[in-house]
């Protein structure tokens, strides 16, 4: 029955008796062999709103991760560092998790029924998806998905193995969230996994700095109250990005029937409708049956439906083999288009929170075709080029502590001028067992591998192989 799947759980303590029943929960599961040890990622400071309820979790066998909260982020708004949070949390706690695992993450602030439901899966294999199909290393299972929102995937509770998780994360988007102006660009929903879809997709990465996600929320099921609208190129480019995505790397929990019929591009908006299930936000529905996604993949389009004809051409295209060189390709008429567009929508619908001319000034050059935008640049943001420092490092293999302290050292030879950019990247570097940097920040020293041989010296005392 133990397939190594570890619990991770991850947050605030906000309500006792729901961060009490979560521990139960992922508890009783190691004691019956379902799962073979469980993570209590959250803050220094955390423990002494619980010092009791810590203290008897950790004699139950929860190993505890707490980390010092980066000071840079301490004054942000809520919008920008939530998802950043969540990230480092859910980070600290895989790097205590052996390699060839599986992680079932929930949260301390919610009473964890979707916790439950992925272990009667493992626990009973004839139920559901069935446990074959939740120990899927290429995919993500998740209990919902939002059906307006790009990459708003259940940021509560998911399942997955450690090595794809690793592999969605996008460490970018810290520099990101702390400079620019309007946080809903970069984090917007993103909930930990859409930055790297947004590096990504040009169509997905172009839109989100363009647009006031709020406002943007209601505009498709708006838009297609009737036959007549026809929704740009760049907007049906970017769900089909989105819905290539969900194929690929995500599942769905719950079963149901397969869509049949013709496909209507209003199918994927109209809650309680053929795609939708119960409404999620105004103007969101959630996606509950892996099913009814998977049937898109071969679904036909109503004839008279052109929104429908061109998203479908558009998923089969972004789903292909020569995706990365020309599915995302789009240029001055489709920006035109999409000017237009919003430009006819009722003034409280229109969502494009940028000028005419600043949106005409983000169109690639014909032979930039392939280039990957750079957000920070085009919002003219003064220290952009530190993050691009920061990601190449990452892309060329170095650590996050290696990339994050190099960042610092290229955004120190700037002086004084640049101080509070240097000390956010000497705090990440610090904050993931950098040396130097702990020394600088005067951070306690915690090597990630140290802690590793702690954890399984602990489990093997407390709880010795049989």
């Amino acid at each position: 029955m133990n397939s190594r799947t570890w619990i991770v759980i991850c947050g605030q303590v906000r309500n006792l008796f729901e961060l009490a029943y979560s521990l139960h929960i992922a508890v009783a599961a190691r004691r019956r062999g379902v799962v073979e040890g469980v993570i209590l990622s959250t803050w220094l400071g955390e423990r002494e709103k619980a010092a009791k309820l810590f203290s008897a979790a950790e004699n139950d066998g929860v190993y505890i991760v707490e980390s010092a909260s980066p000071a840079a982020w301490k004054e942000q708004p809520r919008d920008r560092t939530g998802p950043l949070y969540q990230m480092l949390a859910i980070h600290r706690a895989l790097e205590i998790i052996p390699d060839d695992s599986y992680v079932l993450k929930t949260r301390t602030d919610l009473v964890p029924d979707c916790a439950l439901h992925f272990l009667n899966i493992l626990e009973r294999p004839d139920q559901w998806i069935g446990r074959d199909a939740l120990l899927n290393k290429e995919r993500i299972a998740v209990l919902y998905a939002n059906n307006a929102l790009f990459f708003d995937i259940c940021d509560t509770q998911f399942f997955g193995h450690r090595a794809k998780l690793l592999d969605l994360f996008e460490f970018g988007v810290f520099a990101d969230a702390m400079t620019a102006p309007y946080p809903w660009h970069f984090v917007s929903e993103t909930r930990i996994f859409g930055q790297k879809y947004l590096r990504g997709s040009r169509y997905l990465s172009f839109l989100s700095s363009i647009i006031d996600m709020m406002k943007f929320i209601e505009v498709p099921a708006f838009s297609l109250a009737t036959d007549s609208a026809v929704l740009p190129q760049i907007l049906l480019g970017a769900y089909a990005t989105y819905y290539a995505a969900l194929l690929r790397d995500f599942q769905l929990v719950f079963q149901g029937a397969a869509v049949e019929g013709r496909f209507r591009l209003r199918d994927l908006f109209t809650p309680h409708g053929r795609f939708c299930e119960e409404p999620y936000r105004p103007g969101c529905a959630l996606i509950r049956l892996d099913a009814k996604l998977r049937s898109l993949a071969g679904a036909a389009p109503d004839r008279q439906d052109r929104n429908a004809s061109r998203f479908l051409a558009l998923l089969e295209a972004r789903r292909g083999a020569s995706a990365d060189e020309s599915a995302d390709r789009f240029g001055t008429k489709d920006v035109e288009e999409l000017i237009a567009f919003n430009t006819a929508l009722p003034e409280e619908r229109r969502f494009l929170s940028l000028p005419d001319e600043a949106i005409r000034a983000r169109v690639p050059r014909p032979k930039q075709h392939r280039r990957e935008f750079d957000l920070r640049e085009a919002l003219a943001l003064p220290d952009g080029e530190f993050s691009s420092v920061f990601v190449q490092k990452m892309e060329q293999g170095a650590t996050i502590e290696a990339a994050a302290y190099q960042t610092f050292e290229a955004v120190a030879q700037r002086g004084a001028a640049e101080q509070e950019a240097a000390q956010f990247w000497l705090e990440l570097a610090a904050h993931y067992g950098n040396g130097p940097a702990q020394d600088a920040t005067q951070m306690p020293r915690r090597d990630f591998g140290e802690a590793r041989q702690q954890r399984e010296a602990w489990l093997n005392q407390r709880f010795p192989k049989t």
